[in-house]
């Protein structure tokens, strides 16, 4: 049987899981349907957890200096992102550029990235999985292992797989455009009709409109500037006199949460599974710890290594992430339309979002990730350390090359007697570190998982060797 594991969907997260694949000497493929990389960016910010995901990689530095953005919004209603916690921040970048790094990476560690290649259909039994395809010389199949399916809202994969992801809430209708010489209303607004924001970049400005009860067209029908002038005079009531566009781009769709992320052999991942409102980067940056979650678990399930259940927890762990990302977002728009109705509630919102708590809540309630990983472990969960389920809050420089390379790791404080020993048996598996002290570490032993999450922290040697059965296996 194959060990290649297909990856519909080359944007960022199909990018990222070949990546993590690679890493673990999986042999990944990934089809994308569009023939080049985007020259432009739809999403422009990358929340902290997202740039520690990158920083685990070493690849967050390969994206120069990150200018931080000072707020963000709910519902258009602005958030002094000084009133949050200092961990949740955002970084300004466009997303082609974290795609373009992601690509190289993949590249660089010997995935297959086929350009102009769309998936079809999709087949799978007990031995793997079959993949129709449509590329420049006509259509072909392809056998794998494992597909997944990071192709996007409007996933053929989730479809043809036969994921249940019925339709929640209103639908939405959007455009983008990066329009030169653009004359017409600019900063941020809401109307009757829907939302508008215009920011002026380098030699352009970068426009985005979006409509409610409003049909879409097709994502194949090519987007005129005609189309987003009318958009802006309907949402922001003023006309756009002047400008030409550089790129332009339509998104819309509706909340859709699949009943599993996983069907059998296929999995998906990213916007495939959760589709949902966008706003300051919530998809990309949810999916981007998706890929960093499934990545070396279906590595594992691959090689035979994985302990029972270890590809299942991608589902159980991501998934309430992604139910509570489509609960954010579809609150969002229930104050956003019908907008006149919504008026007395958005006025309590703004006054709400002025109190530091509630600033805090709001942005956490998508940027902070916890797992309760002390469900397998014995003893009193009430005496287990905080650490346990959330990713590792700080890097050590000695840690920093197991880390980029995907392995498990056990961090021991040197000079603490209650610091854990050698691993034998998962030496294979796991590399121990010794690090100094360090005060966001408080425990003589921390166990992170290659997704860069704490399984286990403290002196408990039990602890330790359930921890290390359940996430590595049992041991050589």
């Amino acid at each position: 049987m194959t060990r290649t594991v297909i990856i519909a969907g080359g944007g960022p997260v199909g990018l990222l899981i070949a990546a993590e694949l690679r890493l673990n000497g999986v042999p990944a493929m990934v089809l994308e349907r569009r023939a080049h990389r985007d020259t432009e960016a739809f999403s422009r910010l990358l929340h902290g957890r997202s740039a520690d995901v990158l920083e685990r990689r070493g690849l967050l530095a390969g994206l120069g200096e990150l200018p931080r953005w000072p707020a963000v919004h709910f519902a258009h209603l602005p958030m002094d992102l000084a009133k949050a916690s200092p961990d949740d921040y955002w970084l300004i970048v466009p997303q082609n550029r974290v795609e373009a790094a992601l690509e190289d990476h993949a590249v660089a560690l010997g995935a297959e990235i086929r350009r102009g290649h769309e998936v079809l259909a999709v087949e799978q039994d007990d031995a793997g999985v079959t993949v129709t395809v449509r590329g420049a010389d006509g259509e072909y199949r392809v056998e794998g292992a494992f597909l997944v399916g990071a192709d996007g809202g409007n996933s053929t994969v989730r479809d043809a797989a036969g994921f249940v992801a019925p339709p929640r809430g209103p639908s939405w209708y959007g455009l983008v455009a990066q329009v030169e010489g653009y004359a017409g209303p600019e900063g941020a607004g809401t109307g009757p009709a829907g939302l508008y924001g215009v920011i002026p970049d380098e030699g352009f400005h970068h426009v985005m409109t979006t409509e409610f009860a409003r049909d879409t067209p097709g994502h194949e029908v090519p987007v005129t500037f005609d189309e987003v002038r009318e958009s802006v005079l309907r949402v922001a009531g003023a006309p756009v006199t002047g400008g030409r566009p550089r790129w332009t781009a339509r998104y819309g769709n509706t909340t859709r949460l699949p009943d599993s992320y996983r069907k059998g052999r296929v999995v998906l991942a990213g916007d495939a599974a959760h589709t949902h409102f966008h706003a300051v980067g919530h998809g990309l940056n949810t999916g981007l710890n998706d890929a960093v979650n499934l990545g070396w678990k279906l590595a594992a399930e691959v090689d035979g290594t994985a302990p029972e259940g270890l590809l299942d927890s991608y589902d159980t762990e991501r998934r309430p992430v992604g139910e509570r990302a489509v609960r954010v977002m579809r609150a969002q728009l229930a104050l956003l339309h019908p907008l006149e109705e919504l008026e007395p509630l958005r006025s309590l919102f703004a006054e709400l979002v002025e109190l530091p708590p509630v600033v805090e809540h709001l942005v956490g309630a998508v940027t902070t990730v916890r797992y309760p990983l002390e469900r397998v472990l014995p003893g009193d969960s009430a005496g287990f350390s905080p650490l346990i389920g959330r990713p590792l809050p700080v890097l050590p420089k000695a840690a920093v090359p197991a880390v980029h390379s995907g392995r498990g790791v056990l961090l021991a404080r040197e000079g603490d007697p209650r610091s854990p020993g050698s691993l034998p048996g998962w030496a294979d598996r796991v590399t121990r570190v010794g690090i100094p002290a360090v005060p966001e570490l408080d425990a003589p032993g921390v166990l992170v998982r290659p997704d860069g999450v704490v399984a286990w922290a403290g002196t408990d040697d039990k602890g330790l060797t359930v921890a290390l059965e359940t996430w590595f296996g049992p041991a050589a």
